[in-house]
């Protein structure tokens, strides 16, 4: 996030879904905070 943060960003915020693969997945998963586990990342800045 170095780019985001040279341009001013802060407060960073992220949440994240879709843990494993798509064929396995039988129903609605919950989101956790943070990155990196899940396949689609949410983020959230201020500027």
């Amino acid at each position: 996030m170095a780019g985001l943060g040279c341009a001013r960003f802060h407060n960073f915020k992220m949440i994240q879904t879709i843990f494993g693969s798509l064929e396995d997945i039988t129903a609605v998963q919950s989101f956790r905070e943070g990155h990196g586990d899940g396949s689609f990342v949410v983020m959230q800045a201020l500027k």
